[in-house]
């Protein structure tokens, strides 16, 4: 009898809410995939988000760079009233973020040509707005700062926080060594992990296994951390990731 090879592990770091379809897309094809939730997000009281908006006054735009900011910011605002969404543009860097938006109802989504915080800033060239930014407390000020270079009024706001999951039982260390490919889709992901893990789980899939990243701070990040076999994903949408990924996966495995 033949023998049967086992299924491909694919492990997954990132927040819960992260590519939320790509588990069942990879199993059709035989794929197993471990999705560790190594970034775990609490968002801040949407009474004391309120607050700063108050403070900030009118705004005329939200720019969105994660899905999170959307659980953690929007949907809390929105279920007490307090987003003024028939006046608002809400922007988001990606269609994750977009889609994540619609799934809570909001209706203006609007998105750049291209994917990143930096076609985003030329999409809103033009008009001075008054623009809020929700985001985590370790992604760093960058995208405000690039709004107001461009002569926008910006509400730089933390709306969650993030922090490593739990370490990982035997088990769960056993199942992430498996891995023939890693996605880490934010640098606090992969600093997440190497607190979740020993030392030598942590070598050896940095050793062995095939890195895929989103975005360029990503890249950077995991080439801070020792990474060298890394590859940039061209998109956080599920459906232009899960083909990118199949041909990653498919040379890692030959």
């Amino acid at each position: 009898m033949p023998v049967r090879r086992p299924r491909p592990t694919v492990l997954l770091l990132s927040s819960a809410s992260t590519l939320p379809t790509l588990g069942r897309r990879l199993g059709r094809r035989g794929i197993r995939l471990v999705r560790l939730d190594a970034v775990v997000a609490s968002g801040s009281p949407p009474g004391l988000l309120a607050q700063h908006l108050d403070r900030f006054g009118p705004y005329d735009t939200v720019a969105l760079s994660s899905r999170a900011a959307v659980t953690a910011f929007v949907r809390p605002l929105r279920r007490h009233g307090r987003l003024r969404e028939p006046e608002v543009e809400f922007w988001a860097v990606g269609p994750e973020t977009a889609r994540a938006l619609r799934l809570v109802g909001v209706r203006r989504v609007r998105r750049a040509t291209a994917e990143g915080a930096e076609p985003l800033c030329r999409a809103l060239a033009g008009r001075r707005r008054r623009i809020v930014c929700p985001r985590s407390d370790r992604a760093g000020p960058a995208l405000a700062r690039s709004l107001e270079a461009d002569g926008h009024r910006v509400l730089d706001l933390i709306a969650y926080r993030v922090r490593a999951g739990p370490r990982l039982s035997p088990r769960e260390r056993s199942s992430a060594r498996a891995a023939a490919v890693v996605i880490a889709t934010s640098p606090s992901a992969i600093t997440h992990f190497r607190a979740m893990v020993d030392r030598p789980t942590f070598d050896h899939l940095a050793r062995a296994a095939q890195w895929v990243v989103l975005g360029p701070r990503t890249a950077a990040a995991a080439r801070g951390h020792g990474l060298r076999r890394i590859g940039v994903a061209p998109s956080a949408s599920v459906q232009r990731f899960t083909p990118y990924l199949l041909g990653v996966l498919a040379h890692a495995t030959s």
